[in-house]
């Protein structure tokens, strides 16, 4: 962790609270805390560190969000929305987790995730493999660099006129909190600068071992730069929802040409 100003590193302690100027000490807070979750347990509610967020929850798989509702309502209209993840629970546990619509006036569409994960990794390593193999990852230089480092050299060098005595505070601290919001400001343009970079060059130079090597977040990102979206029919009437998965029930639809897929007449269309 650095300074945003200086871009020194930052060493730092954790502080307890303290209870002349927070009106609580760390022990007694930790008393507090040690009651409340042990009411919570004797209430069968989870403990703090087995709760998460809905988003949370629904970015452990995969297609979540890319998933749509392909489900036709009475007006004739395509419902579209986001399917998410869903752990299998009780005595559907033993066909595994699921992809649902969140619709609460549809909820009509749903499918084994397991499957869709196969199927729709498949495709999209036919197309990684296609399209991307023999690019090359290039970075383009943030253009702020020298102008950054000028303004760090800026801000240290009235520091040092401060502690050296050449310079009073009340004279120069407009002069520090003008330097401080602009190096703040380039900071975080250089930080999405190499955030984009890096979402740009993620599928340059594509190995297909490459796949497996990526955390849960990476893969989604390549998911999200290949496809648009992928909408999920229902499943026909008088078919079984315990039919085998049939892949014709999903509509791929790829990011077009003004997306990354680059433009070579092999990449526009299904692998």
């Amino acid at each position: 962790m650095v300074d945003a100003v200086t871009g020194e590193p930052v060493i730092g302690e954790w502080e307890h609270a303290a209870e002349a100027a927070d009106g609580v000490g760390f022990e007694q807070w930790k008393s507090i805390m040690a009651g409340v979750r042990a009411n919570r347990l004797h209430r069968g509610m989870k403990r703090d560190d087995e709760r998460q967020p809905p988003e949370l929850r629904t970015r452990r798989y995969l297609f979540s969000g890319t998933l749509r509702c392909g489900r036709v309502n009475e007006l004739d209209e395509v419902c579209r929305s986001k399917l998410t993840g869903n752990r299998a629970s009780g005595k559907n546990a033993k066909y595994g987790d699921y992809y649902r619509c969140q619709d609460a006036n549809c909820k009509g569409v749903g499918r084994r995730a397991a499957a869709v994960d196969e199927h729709l990794v498949g495709l999209l390593l036919a197309v990684l493999d296609r399209c991307f193999t023999d690019t090359e990852a290039h970075t383009t230089p943030w253009r702020g660099r020298e102008k950054l480092a000028k303004l760090r050299h800026q801000h240290r060098s009235v520091e040092e006129a401060i502690l050296s005595g050449q310079a009073d505070w009340s004279d120069v601290h407009h002069l520090l909190t003008a330097l401080n919001g602009r190096i703040e400001a380039l900071v975080r343009d250089e930080r999405d600068h190499l955030e984009a970079e890096a979402k740009r060059n993620l599928l340059r130079g594509w190995r297909r071992d490459r796949w497996e090597q990526l955390e849960l977040g990476e893969q989604r990102e390549v998911v999200a730069q290949v496809f648009d979206s992928v909408v999920v029919l229902p499943i026909p009437a008088g078919v079984s929802d315990k039919a085998p998965f049939d892949p014709d029930l999903l509509e791929v639809e790829w990011r077009g040409l003004s997306g990354p897929l680059p433009p070579r007449a092999e990449c526009r269309g299904r692998p």
